[in-house]
């Protein structure tokens, strides 16, 4: 899901340096971040390491993403509210 935050310019900066310090990327950070605000310790830690397994594959939308996405909506009639942002 994507949506739109407003971050202080410092906090962004911050979080930049220390996401690249990591080998994430700023989204990474910041959903990890988020992760354990929301779920608390013990689950962002849990969920964490899962995510850390050499077996799990993180999927991300490729050159065909929209035009897929688009397919399929067209395909099911789908359309206004019933579309995720």
């Amino acid at each position: 899901m994507r949506t739109t935050i407003r971050l202080d310019d410092q906090l962004l900066r911050e979080a930049k340096t220390r996401a690249a310090r990591a080998g994430r990327s700023l989204n990474e950070f910041i959903e990890n971040a988020s992760s354990a605000a929301v779920l608390g310790d013990r689950e962002a830690a849990y969920v964490g390491a899962l995510r850390q397994h050499p077996r799990v594959v993180s999927l991300r939308p490729g050159a065909r993403h929209w035009d897929i996405f688009l397919g399929r909506c067209r395909s099911g009639g789908v359309r206004g509210n019933l579309v995720a942002d």
